[in-house]
This record gives structure tokens, C-alpha cells and sequence, in this order.
């Protein structure tokens, strides 16, 4: 039996003019040492990434320096508490520039 299935016309994506020729993902890489079982699973790696804060101030100095040059920024994060961490750090350090 055929179906027949509507037909979706999607226009072409109009570039902006101010858009970027070149999309580039820059990776950011952090060393520290935790201590974990041999059997640790990924989630029980996720709590001690959270509360590096060292790390979470390297990731919110890297996201304002790109967000200062223009630049589109995409911050990928695993969880509710570290989004809120980052989305707190990131408000302050913004507000922060905005009345100096």
C-alpha cells in the first residue's frame, strides 16, 4: 500500500552579511588529577568537572573573550547545576564589564 505523504517545501537559508566564512570549533582542554575507583563511570566524573573551579573560571574567561570579539559562542555543558554555574558566572562577569 502507498501512502502518499505531504511535500515540504524549506526555502534556502539566506546568509547574513556579517555572517562568518569560516565555522571553527576550538577545543579546550584542562589537566587536573581526581581520584576515583577503577570502575568510575562518566556520571561520576561530572560532579568533580562542576566544582573545578579553576577550570569553570578558564571556560567563562575563554566564552567572554570570544563573546567580547563578536564571535558566535556555543558553551556545551552536561547538567542543570553546571549550566547554572556558568550561566551565573557568565552574568556576573557581563554585568561587571557593563558598569566599569
Amino acid at each position: 500500500m502507498l501512502v502518499n505523504r505531504p511535500k515540504f517545501y524549506s526555502p534556502p537559508a539566506i546568509k547574513s552579511e556579517n555572517a562568518p566564512n569560516d565555522l571553527e570549533a576550538v577545543p579546550s582542554s584542562s589537566h587536573s588529577r581526581i581520584e576515583l575507583p577503577q570502575n568510575a563511570a562518566i556520571q561520576d566524573i561530572f560532579p568533580h568537572l562542576v566544582n573545578d573551579a579553576e577550570r569553570t573560571e578558564k571556560n567563562i574567561a575563554e566564552t567572554l573573550s570570544a563573546f567580547h570579539l563578536a564571535q558566535k559562542v556555543l558553551v556545551l555543558t552536561e547538567g542543570v547545576v553546571h549550566l547554572e554555574v556558568m550561566s551565573s558566572a557568565l552574568t556576573e562577569n557581563y554585568l561587571s564589564t557593563l558598569s566599569s
